[in-house]
This record gives C-alpha cells, structure tokens and sequence, in this order.
C-alpha cells in the first residue's frame, strides 16, 4: 500500500518542527517538507531523515498549488513576525493574511486532501466590536474566516490555536529588564498585570501531544473545530514572576499609560502588545470561547505529566 503524503509547511520552525517529529513516529506517512530553500542547511538536515523537501513561497499560489500535489494531509502556518518587524502592524497582518489566503486556496485545489490543519487565533477585533485589535491574531482569523466560507474545506479542517509562547517575552513590550539599583528585573507595560495568558510553553516539545491526538482522531477534530493547544493559564505577572524564581531572581511588572508605552517606549511594538491587553478583558482559559467550543488537553485525554512544565522550560529563557 502506498503511503498518504503529510505536507508541512514551515517544516523547520517551531509548530512544524513538533508536527514532524510526530509524523516521523508514523509509518503510514510520506513526509514532505515546504521550503523557500529546498538546499538550505536546515532542509539538507531534513532530507537526512528521509522527508522531502520541496520548493514553496508563501507570496506564490502557484507553487504552493504544485507543492501540495497528492497530498492528503496538509500543516498550514505563518510567521507574522517578519512583516511586522519591517512593516508595522497593520501591513504586517495585511502580509500574512494573504500569505495564509495562498496556503488556504492551494489547500482547496489539492484534490488528494483529507484533512487541513490550520495553525490561527482567534479574531479578536470582531469578537470585541473593534475594542481591541491585534494583528498577529486578525491576519491570521481572516484565513479562518476564509476557510469558513467553503464547506467542503471547511469539512477537512482543524482549527489549531496555540496558547502563548513562553519566548513571547523576547518581544520589547514584554522583556524583563534588568536594573541594578532595585536589584530586579522589571517589565513596563499598559496591560493588566493578571492578563490571563493561556501558556503553551515550550512549544517544540508542549505541541506534540496536541498534535498526536489530532492524527490519531481526525473525524474528531475536523469539520472546524477549535483545538486550544495550551498547559496552563497564567497571569502575566506571575508568569514573569515565575520565570524571575527560574533564574534565582525577583522580577516586578510596572504598570503605565497607553501613551508612554505607544509614543515614548515601544512604539514600533505596542500593536503587539495587544494582546496581553485583550487577555486583560478577556480573563479565563478559552479566549473568546466557551468551554463547549474547544477541544483543550483535558478534553483530547492529554495529561499533565506529557508536558514539559513551565518551571523547566522557563530556566531556559535568559536574557543577559
């Protein structure tokens, strides 16, 4: 019997990094890896673990069409980072809305497909009437909405929402800084201290549970449903708090005005950090949905000792 053809895209990064080395437990599959660089230093690796590797742009539909050919299985993900770094906020979520549109519409041309996992969030200008808008959650909710819209895709897919990465830290409105007179690392922000942060942690090896029950359920997870990937729900001073304890530190959030975050700290970075505003309003473990809208670890049978736990994790998350 011939193998089915798992397609991922962004095979080296870190949710398709986790979705292979799942795949790679399962020998019904044909792995095949989605690259700019098929030759690239990080794909040869790939290849060495006999997964094929495969040219594909996200700017280009044409080639994403021929990079999913015969595929049964498909990962779709974005990185909002690059176009945001570049362009801002809102030219960045314009960018990878349409990268993810691409993705979207070759999935739909792929005549072999079974099942479409698409990595989102949820669309939080919609579902707050405009209050909050964070772009690295709306770009990727228009693709949802796209994918919405057409049944018979819709049918084949599984929505995945990984909670926050622990590494979100790295971003400048979240970075502990160090300051020597008070003898402590602070962070400065305009968002709630206890703004509920659904904790996926460390997303390599944290998302590989997630993902095995989606292959070993697919009828259970398709047709739309939400899979909400996280370990815990943490306030974001705690979470800082707690990794501060990881490194024999103390830690402290301050808490400003939008202004002095948005005019005269981060102001290139303050659209990210709407989030942890939306997650101030929004307190509690589902984002914008109720408990009977999302499949969570408990629900996929996932427990606790399958995870690596914040506490192990955080060590590993240093910023001198």
């Amino acid at each position: 019997m011939s193998k089915k053809i798992a397609t991922v895209i962004g095979a080296t990064g870190n949710q398709g990094s986790a979705f292979i080395s799942v795949l790679l437990q399962k020998a019904e599959y044909h792995i095949r890896g989605v690259t700019r660089n098929p030759d690239s230093d990080a794909s040869n690796a790939l290849k060495e673990n006999g997964i094929e590797m495969v040219r594909g742009d996200l700017t280009d539909e044409a080639s994403l069409k021929s990079a999913f050919e015969g595929s049964h299985l498909i990962f779709g993900v974005t990185d909002f980072v690059p176009g945001y770094v570049e362009h801002g906020g809102r030219k960045g979520q314009e960018i990878e809305a349409n990268y993810g549109l691409n993705i979207a519409r070759a999935a739909q041309a792929t005549t072999a497909l079974e099942h479409f996992i698409w990595s989102t969030l949820p669309g939080i200008h919609n579902a707050t009437g405009g209050k909050f808008s964070c772009p690295n959650f709306d770009g990727k909710n228009q693709v949802s909405e796209y994918i919405r819209a057409d049944a018979a895709l819709l049918a084949k897919t599984t929505f995945l929402m990984i909670g926050w990465y622990e590494t979100n830290f790295k971003y400048p409105v979240f970075t502990p800084i160090w300051v020597e007179l008070a003898n402590k690392y602070v962070v400065i922000g305009d968002y709630p201290a206890d703004a509920s942060l659904p904790c996926i942690g460390d997303v390599r090896n944290n998302l590989v549970p997630f993902l095995e029950r989606i292959l070993e359920q697919p009828e259970k997870v398709k047709n739309g449903i939400i899979v909400l990937a996280y370990i815990e729900n943490v306030g974001f001073e705690d979470l800082l708090k707690r990794w501060a304890r990881a490194h024999g530190k103390e830690a402290v959030y301050v808490k400003t005005s939008h202004e002095t975050i948005s005019q005269a700290l981060w102001p290139r970075w303050t659209d990210l950090a709407e989030m942890a505003r939306f997650m101030g309003d929004y307190k509690g473990n589902n984002w914008i949905y109720h408990e009977d809208e999302v499949l969570t670890a408990k629900k996929l049978g996932i427990p606790q000792s399958d995870f690596v736990p914040l506490s192990e994790s955080l060590k590993l998350l240093k910023f001198d």
